[in-house]
């Protein structure tokens, strides 16, 4: 008598592959909080608030400002549906768009204003500025920021800013200003 063998069926392999190379440095990164971002959260929030409205308003010498304003938060609501009241986002705004010594930004007679202007740098890399101004013999680079504290980060951007500008824009005057939202302070920035 012959005896039969049964065939265990052995389940298909899976083949994992090994992981791919990469950069994880940025990943681990936003692991781990920064112990000022945690302190400073709901004035970052606010600065972001603020720069999202401010990225919707061009140049009030062309338009009505209340209307700016007003159109402004409606697009900003969408972007942020978790805050219920922005009351205090609209008085900022408000104030900083009276401040005196800021209506140079904001009210341009003669001039191109862009805002979060997307540029090329000769590497290739894409670099996206707040506010960029176009004037005859000036060009002025105005760069938001959440809080105001001591920053070579901020100082570098921006002068990576005003020499990518300088590259395009040869023989017109460049200047640089970091904007800061929660005092709403100006620090110019030399190339």
């Amino acid at each position: 008598m012959q005896h039969r063998i049964e065939e265990k069926k052995i389940p298909a392999k899976n083949v994992i592959p090994p992981s791919k190379y990469k950069n994880w440095i940025p990943y681990l990164k936003e692991e781990f909080i920064d112990k000022s971002q945690i302190e400073n959260r709901k004035k970052i929030l606010h600065g972001e608030i603020v720069h999202t409205i401010l990225s919707f308003i061009g140049n009030l010498a062309e338009q009505d400002k209340d209307a700016a304003i007003s159109a402004a938060l409606c697009n900003t609501r969408v972007l942020f549906p978790q805050v219920l009241d922005f009351q205090e986002f609209k008085e900022t705004v408000v104030k900083l768009l009276s401040a005196k010594n800021l209506q140079p930004f904001f009210y341009v007679k003669e001039g191109k204003v862009y805002r979060e202007k997307e540029v090329v740098n000769k590497n290739g890399q894409t670099k996206r500025i707040d506010r960029l101004i176009l004037q005859e013999s000036q060009v002025t680079i105005i760069d938001y920021k959440s809080l105001k504290i001591e920053s070579e980060d901020y100082r570098n951007q921006m002068l990576d800013y005003i020499f990518l500008i300088k590259d395009l824009f040869p023989g017109k005057r460049i200047v640089g200003f970091l904007l800061y939202l929660d005092d709403l302070s100006l620090e110019e920035v030399y190339g």
